[in-house]
């Protein structure tokens, strides 16, 4: 794992953030196995150099759209402006993962509000209209490629006032001129102290009045198509994100939409025992591949630990074992991307890297392991830590391109992560007070909650074994690794406890 940081520290792009030149795609991944990184060691200059430079030219560049929300697909420079305008579903769930727990990391307010501008877009434009999320929007519009999202100085001269004009072109350059065919692509290139300078301190109440407006105005051009396809892949991603950036952000809405698609998913694409890969027009098609159950297994996984609710842990376990039996490779290690039982292949290839989303391979491996962690399966872990062997050379040689991989990797060979259960009722003052208060203290912890009074709930998991109340009242358990603390019902006992050292 030091390795593969030094690795990407080589491939660093320190001007301009990310790993490559241009073509710049969103390094998702990659920021996530740094986040994760940071969290354990803040020491690591390395990583908080990349994540700062990077997190920050992609929220400032065209790649995001400044206004509506969201991120586009990649750049087409090595600066971040000049986006493919296409929006896919995958990148912008990634990137909401990224920028909630960037925030839960470093409390900057600044990646709370890009998680959440990108969750109000993909709610306005992309949930489909029978439920869960379409997969893109194209890049072209009617009016040209680009012309849906770009400005010029008349654009702006008809629906903002003249103060509010001032605030945008000097917050984001625009030029007369133009920087793509004569529009203005907005990226963020002025400071907040030099928008004060003209408009005075109203600066901020500018800015916040002008952006609706101009997303209002754009909504009434002609709009870039959209595929409604519904990939289960991308939806478990999605419910993925939904559910931690809930946690992370404590937004409970967040988590309810997470439960909406993960039971839309569940009910309309999961048939005969069976995962299928798409939905569309009412209908379900294709069986699915490695990554849809990877992912929907992950993204369940993320909803269980943000709801406490023991289906979504019942049904991540149970899609795992038929991930082993379709997928697995019987007579060695890792994943197959197709099923056993599909189409007659010439060789059934793996999918090792991320490209750009999580390898199959890996992504199977990291739910397995915290399929381990949750009910006690030490198989899981076995094959888990047998597919990465895979790639773990190939994880120094080209981190960039393994991220997955490598957040999988330094989970399971560092220190075991804390793991916190508060026993107590839902809905309950305390409770909910012990929960926050842990999930506040390590945003990367284990933090679980049950009702000692709910037998079913206290089946679902070993790590609910003797977790009861306290003379009464909710009582959180903190363990690190196999070393567990006597249990505390204060929150600030907790605190306590949780930044004590393990022994």
């Amino acid at each position: 794992v030091d390795d593969a940081v030094t690795g990407l520290a080589v491939v660093f792009d320190p001007a301009n953030g990310g790993f490559s030149g241009a073509p710049k795609f969103p390094p998702h991944l990659t920021l996530e196995f740094l986040l994760r990184r940071l969290a354990t060691r803040p020491d690591d200059l390395h990583a908080r150099r990349m994540l700062d430079t990077t997190l920050t030219a992609m929220a400032d560049g065209g790649i995001h759209d400044q206004v509506g929300g969201g991120f586009h697909r990649y750049s087409t420079d090595s600066i971040w402006l000049v986006p493919h305008f296409e929006k896919m579903l995958y990148d912008n769930a990634l990137l909401i993962r990224v920028y909630a727990l960037a925030y839960a990391i470093t409390g900057e307010g600044r990646w709370r509000e890009i998680a959440e501008s990108t969750i109000a877009y993909l709610d306005r434009e992309m949930r489909a209209p029978d439920g869960g999320y379409a997969s893109a929007q194209d890049a072209d519009s009617p009016g040209g490629e680009g012309s849906y999202f770009t400005w010029t100085a008349e654009q702006l001269e008809d629906v903002l006032t003249y103060d509010e004009g001032v605030a945008v072109v000097l917050r984001y350059g625009m030029r007369p001129e133009g920087n793509f065919e004569g529009a203005n692509i907005l990226r963020v290139v002025g400071p907040m102290s030099r928008v004060a300078e003209a408009v005075g301190p109203e600066a901020q109440t500018l800015l916040a009045s002008a952006l609706p407006k101009m997303l209002a105005a754009r909504e009434g051009r002609p709009a870039p198509a959209r595929d409604d396809k519904v990939i289960t892949s991308w939806n478990g991603l999605t419910i993925g994100a939904l559910a931690t950036a809930g946690v992370w952000l404590d937004r409970p809405d967040y988590i309810a939409r997470a439960r909406e698609t993960a039971e839309f998913i569940l009910a309309n694409l999961s048939t005969d025992g069976r995962l299928r890969r798409t939905w569309m027009e009412g209908e379900a098609h294709h069986l699915g591949c490695l990554d849809d159950y990877a992912n929907l297994i992950d993204g369940l996984l993320d909803l269980f630990i943000a709801t406490s609710g023991t289906r979504w842990l019942r049904t991540a376990d149970e899609l795992a074992g038929s991930l082993l039996e379709l997928f697995a490779d019987a007579g060695g290690a890792g994943f197959f991307f197709a099923a056993s039982d599909g189409e007659p292949l010439i060789a059934r290839t793996r999918e090792v890297e991320d490209h750009p989303t999580p390898s199959g391979n890996s992504q199977a491996a990291w739910v397995l392991w915290r399929l381990s962690l949750l009910t006690g399966k030490r198989a899981y872990e076995a094959q888990a830590h047998r597919a990465l062997e895979l790639v773990s050379h190939d994880a120094i040689r080209y981190p960039h391109a393994f991220g997955t991989a490598l957040i999988a990797i330094d989970a399971i060979t560092g220190a075991p992560p804390t793991q916190v259960v508060v026993a107590g009722p839902e809905g309950d003052r305390t409770t909910e007070a012990l929960i926050r208060a842990a999930r506040t203290a390590d945003p990367l912890a284990l933090v679980l909650r049950v009702d000692p009074a709910d037998e079913d709930a206290v089946s679902a998991s070993p790590l609910f074994t003797d977790r009861g109340l306290v003379d009464g009242k909710p009582a959180a358990y903190v363990c690190h690794g196999t070393v567990c603390q006597a249990p505390v019902t204060e929150v600030d006992a907790l605190r306590a406890t949780m930044t004590a050292s393990p022994g």
